[in-house]
């Protein structure tokens, strides 16, 4: 019993005085791989386990070819504690800080380093060929243990895509204040944007691939009436053929065929015994961009009411949200 109390002791003071085991300390320094645009491009270099530093040496290569040394930036705010130096020799960066007070910020970005790019692929390695040329010290002016990963950076000539929205009447109304969303070939959103008075828009600086286009709207729903019901028939019975965009938008009750029911559903919203189509109320044409390294292009995309199949609707301007600025 006695023992036992012994080491219940010893225990209690162990965590009185905050006492613990931890592991080798091991930093990680990581090079970001990057894809930019020709241009100006920003590297980050990333470090983990910074725990009571007070030196760091670092030599990185890169391809001078393709890239050209500007400056750094963003610096991790605990290095101003210190002296920072940066700097570029040949293919080389050189960054090198101290200080008499050790550091702890544990992970997090270390610098950016920027640069001006021609396309192209190249490596990013850290230059291990001398101990001294990558290093890190802590307080007592040990080396820590440390792991250097090696990037490359992607540049490329990049493209613009330019585009409007029209409402498929005669008058080619346009659809301005309208949400542009542009995604990759995964479906993720890339960039968005909104039309300006004229329904036009632009997305500035891509990367070469297939991109789709979405578009939403706010404007009210309209433009809908028995003729378009008995348009919607005659399509069904051959009178009449429907065809585009015009086609889809009879379809009102998403069924994939047009016939007598998306015309009783026209009849009744036009009569207010229903006010809304499973379909929903805007049919924007799908597309589908397909963008060419360093060569811009140009998309036209139309927009109809469901229900209105002779797309007699003129959508209302709707004005753009106003900016505010409050100056301090």
């Amino acid at each position: 019993m006695k023992l036992k109390n012994y080491y219940r002791a010893i225990f209690l003071i162990l965590i009185a005085f905050n006492i613990s085991f931890v592991k080798a300390q091991t930093i990680t320094t990581d090079v970001t791989s990057v894809k930019s645009c020709v241009g100006t491009v920003t590297i980050p270099i990333t470090v983990s386990n910074i725990i009571n530093i007070s030196a760091i040496s670092l030599t990185l290569n890169y391809d001078n070819s393709m890239l050209s040394w500007d400056s750094y930036q963003n610096e991790q705010d605990e290095l101003s504690s210190g002296f920072l130096i940066v700097n570029s020799n040949g293919s080389q960066i050189i960054i090198s800080w101290f200080s008499l007070s050790p550091v702890s910020f544990g992970d997090d970005t270390l610098v950016e380093l920027k640069f001006t790019a021609n396309a192209g692929v190249g490596d990013l390695i850290w230059d291990l060929s001398a101990p001294d040329n990558c290093q890190f010290t802590d307080a007592s002016h040990n080396n820590v243990a440390a792991i250097y990963k090696n990037g490359f950076v992607t540049v490329e000539d990049c493209s613009d895509i330019y585009g409007s929205v029209y409402y498929d009447n005669i008058s080619n109304t346009a659809m301005n204040s309208s949400t542009i969303i542009l995604k990759n070939v995964f479906g993720d959103k890339v960039d968005s944007t909104t039309t300006d008075v004229n329904g036009d828009f632009v997305f500035p600086s891509l990367f070469g691939g297939k991109y789709t286009i979405d578009v939403t709207t706010t404007k009210a729903w309209g433009g809908v009436n028995s003729i378009d019901a008995l348009g919607i028939m005659r399509h069904f019975v051959l009178l009449d053929t429907l065809q585009g965009i015009r086609l889809a938008a009879a379809d009102v009750d998403v069924s994939g065929f047009i016939n007598t029911l998306d015309a009783l559903f026209v009849a009744q919203r036009f009569a207010l015994f229903i006010t809304s189509f499973p379909s929903g109320d805007w049919l924007f044409q799908a597309d589908t961009v397909t963008l060419l390294s360093g060569i811009d292009t140009t998309t036209v995309i139309k927009a109809i009411c469901y229900g209105d199949i002779d797309a007699s609707y003129l959508p209302p301007f709707v004005m753009p949200s106003p900016k505010v600025i409050i100056k301090i």
